[in-house]
C-alpha cells in the first residue's frame, strides 16, 4: 500500500490489488477507483505503487501498467504507457517514483532507470548517467529527491543513494555521480526510498 496527503488534505491509499481509495474528508467518505477493462477512463492496473501531486495540482498515480493521470473533476484516467519501437513513451511500465524539477518536468523512477516527461510538450526522454559504474538504464529506481541546491539524490535498488549534480536543459538533463550512500557510510538497508 501507499498512503499519500494532497494539498486539499484528501488521503489517497493506493493498494496492492484493489486500486486506489481516496478519503474525501470533508464529507468523511472513501472514493474506490479499480481497473475495468476496456474502459480507457478507468485506473490501468489495481496494484498502484506510488502517488504524486506536482506543483499545479495534477496527481499521478504509478501501477505495474505506467502512468494514471487523474482528472480531479470527471475522475477519468488518462494512461501513460511504454510503447514498443518509439521514442516518444516509457521506457518501462513498472513505477516507482516522482519528483518534479525546477523546470516543471517531471522525473519518474522506473524498473529501467529514469525518464524526463515534459507536460508542455507531451515528450519524453531517458536520462543518460551511470551510478556506481553500471548505467542508471539498468537500475530499478526506488526514490529520486531534488534538493534546494539542485542535485538529484538518487536510490536506486542494491545500489543505495547517489547524488548527482544536474546538467542540460528540458528533457535532456545528464547527471554526473558526486557521492554514494551505501552500506560502507552506514546505510542500512540496499533498496532505499527517500
Amino acid at each position: 500500500s501507499y498512503v499519500f496527503v494532497d494539498n486539499k488534505g484528501d488521503l489517497w491509499v493506493g493498494t496492492k490489488n484493489s486500486g486506489l481509495n481516496i478519503y474525501d474528508k470533508k464529507n468523511n467518505v472513501f472514493t474506490r477507483f479499480v481497473s475495468i477493462p476496456n474502459n480507457d477512463n478507468s485506473l490501468n492496473n489495481n496494484n498502484v505503487s506510488y502517488i504524486y501531486e506536482d506543483r499545479s495540482g495534477i496527481v499521478w498515480i504509478a501501477t505495474e501498467k505506467g502512468i494514471n493521470k487523474i482528472d480531479r473533476n470527471s475522475y477519468k484516467f488518462v494512461h501513460f504507457q511504454h510503447v514498443q519501437n518509439t521514442d516518444n513513451s516509457l521506457n518501462n511500465n513498472l513505477i516507482w517514483s516522482f519528483q518534479e524539477d525546477k523546470n516543471n518536468i517531471i522525473w519518474i523512477g522506473t524498473d529501467e532507470g529514469i525518464d524526463l516527461y515534459d507536460k508542455k510538450t507531451n515528450r519524453y526522454n531517458q536520462v543518460k548517467s551511470s551510478f556506481a559504474n553500471k548505467s542508471l538504464a539498468g537500475i530499478r529506481i526506488l526514490a529520486m529527491l531534488i534538493d534546494r541546491n539542485g542535485h538529484a539524490w538518487i536510490g536506486g535498488e542494491g545500489y543505495g543513494v547517489g547524488e548527482f549534480v544536474i546538467s542540460g536543459m528540458g528533457l535532456h538533463k545528464t547527471l554526473s555521480l558526486t557521492k554514494v550512500l551505501n552500506k560502507r557510510n552506514g546505510l542500512d538497508r540496499k533498496s532505499t526510498r527517500l
